[in-house]
């Protein structure tokens, strides 16, 4: 599971790199040289998908959500038991809505791929491409989390 978050961690780094980059040089070309570069956002909305949902991911899968964390640890300092419930709820809504997630993103990504970006030609699909593996990836992180929950307690809550 480490290296999977570390890839990740360097894909979005480099995704969080190129929507600076491209919006940096979209700014310089359209304000400073006044010749835009028009395909630029093209490139930008292409990692911003990468950045957001590979980046979520990655998130998920180092329980880096602040909004759970704060739930669990007031919790679990007054009622173990609560809190691990609550928990499995948590994780386990994850998972349902990271699958639904994942089949409405691969519908998307067929939907979309037909039509092309004006400028660069390449399919809109690939927009969306990044949705379905990263909810995917989500799924995933939470049935880890549930499966090592589930082993540490002996099968049961």
């Amino acid at each position: 599971m480490k290296f999977l978050t570390r890839i990740l961690g360097y894909i979005s780094a480099f995704a969080v790199l190129v929507v600076w980059a491209t919006t940096i040089l979209q700014v310089i070309s359209r304000y400073v040289t006044r010749r835009p570069m028009a395909f630029l956002p093209e490139m930008c909305a292409l990692a911003f998908g990468v950045m957001i949902f590979l980046g979520s991911a990655l998130v998920h899968l180092e329980e880096g959500h602040i909004g759970f964390d704060l739930v669990i640890k007031v919790l679990e300092a007054r009622r173990k038991r609560v809190a691990d419930a609550i928990n499995w709820v948590l994780q386990l809504s994850i998972v349902v809505f990271s699958l639904f997630i994942l089949f409405s993103g691969v519908q998307l990504v067929a939907e979309t791929w037909p039509s092309k970006m004006p400028l660069t030609g390449i399919s809109n699909g690939w927009k969306y491409t990044f949705l379905p593996v990263g909810s995917s990836i989500i799924a995933l992180g939470s049935l880890r989390l549930l499966i090592g929950s589930w082993l540490k307690r002996g099968c049961g809550l």
